[in-house]
């Protein structure tokens, strides 16, 4: 039987290989992807003239970005845009034949996966521990630690990001379950994914989490928005007053001297050229020009966006983005969606939140997964809302259990 997309089944298989295969080690997870979506892209070769006028101010904004990088002789920001045709011709599809059964299965798929990220991420934490003589709360215990696991991810950061994010999606799938046993297993999940935000030593995940939560639950529950705010500000503030009982806090003002001379680096280097930018990793391409701190990035996804791409790079994305905050806006304003549009919000607050001290979202993988939680169309989200959680069922939506307005 000939492979294709319009069986909900095979939609399923390939979708689910590629958010499997996502989480691979860096490089052999970005290779399969693009595999697979180049088998995507010839198997529906008919389709590329309708692609490209679907494409719009995305494929602008991609054609900008690479005439850019080669005019400032920046070759990994060009190869950097290469990508980004991948990223738009998977994602064009996806939101072309994504239905809600099929998203939720692609959610608990990722909640799954975080599972085994996790565990070898404690493999890592573990093996270092010992074979150095530490004990179990190196990561607690001291300022500047030696180990960060990163999981299968790009790094740690990423790593904690990821974690949020599968938080997120476990609260939300946590909310729809009907049956104690569910609740109890996606609350497990919860609790690994929070194990594995402490043994990477990142100090911003933690506020990110804050407000991605609090976002999610008062949209919910606001009751419980609001108690999870207080209590995790009251958190907070006891570290920052006694940073001793989590040393890492200790030297936060250290590592924010270390990005304020980042952020100034990128500054300097967008004023060299304000209006177009050199394309993506300019700071990489270009730190010498200001600074010896070689770094891959501004550690700041706003002060990045401008170095790469200037303010006439920065008004395309906005066009390139336009309808979809004008269709997300339209559907947050929907009572009836507002369990689904919540998981959205919260993510891209996670984005907005640890984007003011880096930018974790570049790392193809976490694209990936933010790209497909945010990107269902409509259709998908009032479908999402009547599904049962375990037998994906349509069934009556019950909103006793949302506060109201």
């Amino acid at each position: 039987m000939p492979f294709t997309l319009n069986s909900e089944g095979q939609e399923l298989l390939w979708l689910a290989l590629s958010t499997i295969v996502i989480i691979f080690p860096n490089v052999v997870g970005i290779i399969l992807v693009v595999l697979l979506t180049l088998m995507m892209i010839w198997q529906h070769r008919k389709n590329w003239k309708q692609i490209i006028q679907s494409s719009g101010w995305f494929g602008i904004f991609i054609l900008y970005s690479a005439l850019t990088s080669l005019t400032s002789r920046n070759f990994i920001g060009f190869l950097i845009s290469l990508v980004y045709i991948i990223y738009v011709a998977f994602f064009a599809y996806y939101r072309s034949i994504i239905q809600a059964k099929t998203y939720l299965r692609l959610l608990k798929i990722i909640v799954l996966a975080s599972v085994l990220v996790n565990f070898v991420a404690y493999w890592q934490y573990i093996s270092y521990v010992y074979q150095n003589s530490y004990d179990i709360f190196y990561v607690f215990k001291y300022h500047n630690i030696q180990v960060r696991p990163a999981g299968t991810l790009f790094n740690a950061n990423v790593f904690g990001v990821f974690c949020i994010f599968a938080i997120l999606i476990a609260l939300f799938l946590l909310l729809k379950a009907n049956h104690r046993g569910r609740r109890l297993y996606y609350l497990f999940i919860i609790i690994i994914n929070v194990v594995g935000m402490s043994l990477t030593g990142s100090r911003m995940i933690w506020p990110a989490l804050l407000a991605s939560l609090f976002v999610m639950l008062f949209i919910n529950h606001r009751k419980a928005g609001l108690s999870i705010l207080v209590i995790g500000l009251c958190l907070l503030g006891i570290l920052i007053a006694f940073p001793d009982l989590y040393p890492r806090f200790a030297s936060l003002a250290y590592a924010f001297q270390d990005r304020f001379k980042i952020w100034h680096a990128g500054l300097e280097l967008f004023k060299l050229d304000p209006i177009f930018g050199s394309g993506p990793l300019t700071y990489r391409n270009s730190y010498y020009l200001i600074s010896d701190l070689y770094k891959l990035h501004t550690h700041s996804i706003f002060i990045e966006l401008l170095t790469s791409y200037g303010l006439v790079g920065c008004v395309i994305l906005g066009l390139a983005c336009k309808d979809y905050f004008k269709e997300l806006w339209r559907n947050v304003t929907r009572p009836e969606l507002r369990s689904a549009t919540a998981l959205i919000l919260a993510v891209f607050v996670t984005v907005i939140a640890h984007g003011i001290v880096d930018f974790a979202i570049f790392s193809f993988q976490l694209a990936y997964i933010f790209l497909l939680i945010i990107l269902p169309p409509t259709p998908v989200l009032e479908d999402l809302v009547h599904l049962d959680e375990q037998t994906h069922f349509i069934v009556p939506q019950d909103s006793s259990h949302t506060d109201e307005p």
